[in-house]
Formats: C-alpha cells, structure tokens, sequence
C-alpha cells in the first residue's frame, strides 16, 4: 500500500468515527430530551386527571349540599308556616322529614360538615317532637325554641358547607 491509500483509508475511517461519534452524540440528546418530553406529558396527564377528579368531586359535593339544604329548608318553612297558623297539617312536613336523609353528605362531605349535618337532623327532631307535644292551637316556647335553633343550625351548615367548597 502506498501512502496515499493509507491516508485516503485514515481519512475514510476517520469520517466514520465522526459520524458515528456524531450520531451517538445526537442519539444521546435526542434520547435525553424524548424522555424528559414523557416525563412532562406524564405529569401534565397526572395533573389534568386530579383537576378533573377535584371537579368532579366537588360537583357531587355540590349537589348533595343543595339536595339536603333544600329539604332542611322546606321543613324550615313548614314549620314557619305552622307556627303562623298557616298550615295546619304536619303531614307535609313528616313526609319531607322522612326523605331527608344524610346518605349523600356521608359519601362526599367532610367529616366537619357531615358532624353540623346530623345536627341539623336532631334540631328538626327536637321540633317536630314539639310540635307532636304541644297543641295546635297554641305552639310554646319549647317548639319556638326548637324552631330557632333549626334556623341556626341550618344557617351554621351553610357556614361549613361554603368552606368545604371554597366559597366563603
């Protein structure tokens, strides 16, 4: 072999180390940067799906507040309306005692909201124990009180129940 041949082989061996040096060098950065591109996707994925659940959840949270405040307020405004004499018969009032339940608040609410929610249901217990007790006709202190504090227990629920869901 002449020296020409020796340096155009050099020279060919040389162009091939560098193009493989070169291609390693990019496969490393492109790989480097694939992964750091999954990784962000991974998370951008993680925090859509929390922010879904977060909106799911306080959607439910949501609609069983208003199931149940809307029920505590009517028998709220029943009991007004006995206590005014506009109403006479309590039946309305043990049928929508009857469907106001707890279930819902059990399942999504904290433990807080869920604690002044039963105490919601005892106060309207007391009332509706004062109403059976006490004549018609002339509703007493004991079914005024009652009635006040169902007020103010309904009124302390809506207080805790703005915080749950960050609406205060």
């Amino acid at each position: 072999m002449d020296g020409e041949t020796v340096r155009l082989i050099t020279i060919a061996a040389s162009a091939v180390v560098a193009g493989l040096g070169g291609a390693w060098i990019a496969g490393s950065f492109n790989r480097r940067n694939s992964e750091a591109a999954i990784a962000a996707a991974e998370l951008q994925w993680d925090q859509s799906r929390n922010l879904e659940h977060r909106q799911w959840l306080r959607e439910r949270k949501r609609e069983a507040y208003a199931d149940f405040l809307g029920k505590a307020r009517d028998i709220d405004l029943t009991l007004s309306e006995l206590d005014a004499g506009l109403r006479r018969d309590a039946g309305l009032m043990a049928d929508t005692t009857r469907a106001l339940t707890t279930a819902h608040l059990h399942l999504y609410a904290p433990e807080d909201v869920q604690a002044i929610a039963a105490d919601v249901l005892q106060a309207i217990q007391r009332a509706a124990s004062a109403l059976h007790r006490e004549p018609e006709a002339g509703l007493g202190t004991e079914f005024k009180s009652a009635s006040g504090n169902l007020v103010a227990m309904i009124h302390k629920l809506e207080r805790a129940i703005r915080a749950d869901l960050s609406t205060a």
